[in-house]
Formats: structure tokens, C-alpha cells, sequence
């Protein structure tokens, strides 16, 4: 028998043993309302995790492991207060539809992930983003969530 969801949410955790990452066939992970503040560099062999809920951690920046995640479809980290940047690595994850990073830190979005082909919903509302790069070229299939950031309208282009 293999686990394909798991819900860790609200344990107190404040890491993961390496061992973890043995549940290759995980596709659903909920870690939310932990201590996590990094991930072991083993989480990179969870190669079928498609849904990943990092909500109301510690993280001040998107795990690098996270990042090589190929089949992830679904990130959020919303409520890390510490994360300020996004890495311009994320355009590496060609599955990637859906990143939410509501009630973060973020001051600015890098223009390569709104370039992101796959990247179907942007939700960073409630951050400290004043304005979008390229905003004048923004793509018609890439639903962006805003509110609560003080930008600048009307945006620059």
C-alpha cells in the first residue's frame, strides 16, 4: 500500500526527518501551520508530488528541493512573513499552474514568472508589491490575485 495524500497540518513540526521523503508516491502533502524553515535536501525525491501546502511556516525563501519538484502543479506558501523574493528558479518548473503566496513579505514579482507558460493563477494578495513587471504584456490566461498590495496605480508599463 502506497500513501498518495498525507495532512501533517498544525503538529508543531519544525522539520522533516530524511526518511520522509521515501513516500515516492505522495502526490498530495499538507505541511501548513508548522515551524519549517527549510526542507531536507531528500524532499527533491518526492518526484510525484503534484499538490504542496507550506501555508503558515517560517520559510523566508521557496525551499531549493521544492524547486526541482517536476511534477508539482500546486504550490502555496501563503503566510510565511518572512519570505520577501521569489526565485527566479521557479520558471524551471514547467508543471507549476497554481502558486499562491497570499500574506507573505513580497515586495516584487520577477518578470520570468509571469512569463511561466504553465503558470495558470498568481495569488499575492495582501504583500507589499507596488507594481508588476511588464504589466502592459501580461498574458490573458494568467488569472492575478492583487488585493491588498500598494500599488501604484495606474500600473507602469
Amino acid at each position: 500500500m502506497s500513501i498518495r495524500e498525507l495532512s501533517l497540518q498544525g503538529l508543531g513540526l519544525n522539520a522533516l526527518p530524511k526518511v520522509f521523503c521515501k513516500l515516492i508516491h505522495l502526490r498530495t502533502l499538507d505541511l501548513s501551520c508548522n515551524q519549517l524553515f527549510t526542507l531536507p535536501s531528500t524532499f527533491s525525491e518526492l518526484t510525484n508530488l503534484e499538490d504542496l501546502c507550506l501555508d503558515s511556516n517560517c520559510f523566508a525563501n521557496i525551499p531549493e528541493s521544492v524547486l526541482t519538484l517536476r511534477s508539482l502543479r500546486r504550490l502555496s506558501m501563503s503566510c510565511n512573513e518572512d519570505l520577501e523574493t521569489l526565485s527566479r528558479r521557479l520558471s524551471s518548473m514547467n508543471h507549476l499552474q497554481s502558486l499562491l503566496m497570499d500574506s507573505c513579505a513580497l515586495h516584487w514579482i520577477p518578470s520570468i514568472v509571469l512569463k511561466m507558460l504553465s503558470l495558470k493563477k498568481l495569488s499575492i494578495r495582501s504583500n507589499r508589491i507596488h507594481a508588476l513587471p511588464f504589466a502592459c504584456t501580461l498574458r490573458d490566461d494568467l488569472k492575478i490575485e492583487l488585493a491588498g498590495n500598494p500599488l501604484q496605480i495606474p500600473l507602469p508599463c
